[in-house]
């Protein structure tokens, strides 16, 4: 149970660690927090569902808990509408990819 947990965390850790030094060196705070919601979805989000040691309830948890919480720091942390859209687009996209390769993973 443990190595699953960290297999999961340890791509976010990393992920964090890189948005924090970017916000320390300097980069503007947008550019940081969308390379945070960018990555959690093409990189960890991908991971979470492909994992076949996950219940069905687990990764529909993790896809809307990462999809919500997202959108809402998309929405009001910086307030543009077409990278809400954009990115609605792009979360439904690394989903079906994940969904697909992971169907595509158990048929053969």
């Amino acid at each position: 149970m443990y190595n699953k947990f960290l297999k999961e965390l340890k791509p976010l850790i990393i992920i964090s660690i890189i948005t924090l030094a970017s916000i320390a060196i300097g980069f503007d705070a947008n550019f940081s927090i969308f390379f945070f919601i960018y990555s959690v979805t093409l990189f960890v989000l991908p991971i979470s569902i492909k994992d076949s040691n996950l219940s069905l309830r687990m990764k529909l948890f993790i896809a809307v808990s990462v999809g919500i919480a997202s959108v809402l720091a998309i929405n009001y942390l910086i307030g543009r509408q077409r990278i809400f859209y954009l990115y609605i687009i792009l979360f439904l996209m690394a989903i079906s990819y994940s969904t697909a390769s992971n169907l595509r993973s158990k048929r053969d």
